[in-house]
């Protein structure tokens, strides 16, 4: 058998080098009562990189529908990143609508949405858009009939984070099924963090951004929630590179690994 170091060291190499882009950014949101939250989010490396600077922030309603004008900041508050709630169509259509209401960024929060949310639906009626958003798998507790009824409708549209946070990876959760031996109770089970590098296909569009869960509700509860409270803004870091790729010093470790397997290979090859 005839051995080629050359060729293992080459794919030691793109295995390496396939760690080296990380979309994850950050960004510091300052609410209209001057406090500093920081947030984690990804940015959808299809799209410009984050713009630096502060941009008001500006929250629309509704998941996919164009924001009402009384949702956006006025022309001479300058310009502002618009988030918008995963859901009920495509990253795409959400850009379009972003870009026809005159946002510089598109940002995407990935928040627990309920069918029953309305004002005055009390806890124990509220039931998720999607069921599945939750997994009661990776965490949940049971919140008995006096726990649901001392919770209020922004407890539960903010991720019941008192009630069973702590045990999420994802820091926040939502209501499930009940529990048939205890009547009146529900489950609160942990959302899924999932963190998405959008996949945005419109030509020229907009710098955007994901939030999951647990950024969304903290950017969301820390800026007075729905809507966005008027003042509040929001900086995103500077990755220093277009697309807001970053490198992985990990890379780096695999690398020197691979070229010691590989000269490690060559010389036993050559005995």
């Amino acid at each position: 058998q005839t051995h080629m170091p050359g060729t293992n060291l080459r794919v030691l190499l793109v295995v390496s080098l396939a760690g080296l882009a990380s979309a994850d950014e950050s960004a510091v949101v300052t609410t209209a009562g001057g406090a500093n939250v920081s947030v984690s989010l990804v940015h959808a490396t299809s799209t410009p990189a984050l713009p630096g600077g502060a941009l008001v922030l500006a929250a629309a309603a509704a998941a996919c529908s164009a924001p009402a004008p009384s949702e956006l900041p006025p022309a001479s508050a300058g310009a502002f990143a618009l988030v918008m709630r995963r859901g009920e169509c495509s990253f795409d259509d959400k850009m379009a609508l972003a870009a026809a209401a005159g946002a510089a960024v598109l940002v995407v929060a990935d928040t627990l949405s309920y069918n029953s949310s309305a004002a005055g639906t009390p806890p124990a009626l509220m039931e998720l858009s999607d069921p599945c958003s939750v997994d009661c798998a990776e965490g949940e507790v049971v919140l008995n009939a006096s726990r649901l009824d001392a919770l209020s409708r922004q407890d539960v549209l903010n991720g019941l984070v008192a009630a069973c946070g702590s045990r999420c990876a994802a820091g926040v959760c939502g209501l499930a099924g009940g529990v048939p031996p205890l009547p009146g109770a529900r489950r609160a089970c942990c959302a899924e963090d999932a963190r998405l590098d959008m996949g945005i296909t419109l030509p020229h569009p907009l710098p955007a951004a994901f939030l999951a869960p647990a950024a969304a509700h903290t950017l969301l509860s820390a800026a007075t929630a729905e809507p966005i409270a008027a003042g509040a803004v929001i900086r995103f870091s500077q990755s220093g590179g277009g697309g807001g790729s970053k490198w992985d010093g990990s890379a780096t470790q695999i690398l020197a690994m691979g070229v010691t397997v590989a000269a490690a290979a060559s010389y036993l090859a050559a005995r």
